[in-house]
């Protein structure tokens, strides 16, 4: 009777890690296909970090959001924030990073930095193969117990 209820708690338990690790994984393939295509579409700009803008709340620690100036084809000005806020930033007032923006629609800027384009995409990925495995481990350790 023991042994029948760990078996269906690692069989529960695999379905979430396979489950999960798909997601991950089918949701990172969607966000690297929309970060190439926006990146493919769109046209560059060099930005300048001009503040790094505190975003604590009340009971957190601070949270700095980079705030990037950068001038469009037309000569405009536009002033957009960074993708990611961190408590220690990897971008300091002063560094340059390159914008990917559209002339349609220069506020919802992308940015090609340490942080940029790719991070989630590459983090879910991650995830996704880490939790495949995990499932592909316990599959195996399922298959032992049956045997």
């Amino acid at each position: 009777m023991k042994a029948n209820s760990q078996v269906r708690r690692l069989v529960g338990m695999l379905r979430i890690f396979l489950i999960s690790g798909t997601i991950c994984l089918v949701v990172s393939l969607y966000l690297a296909w929309d970060a190439e295509r926006f990146a493919r579409t769109a046209s560059a700009a060099d930005g300048i970090v001009v503040s790094l803008k505190d975003e604590r709340d009340v009971n957190t620690r601070p949270m700095f959001t980079p705030l990037i100036r950068f001038e469009d084809a037309a000569k405009k000005d536009w002033t957009v924030r960074y993708s990611w806020s961190s408590a220690t930033p990897a971008l300091r007032t002063g560094d340059h990073v390159r914008v990917l923006y559209h002339s349609e629609d220069p506020e919802s800027a992308r940015f090609d930095g340490p942080d940029g384009i790719d991070l989630l995409p590459r983090t879910l990925r991650v995830i996704g193969v880490s939790h495949l495995c995990i499932g592909l481990v316990m599959v195996i350790a399922y298959r032992s117990l049956h045997e």
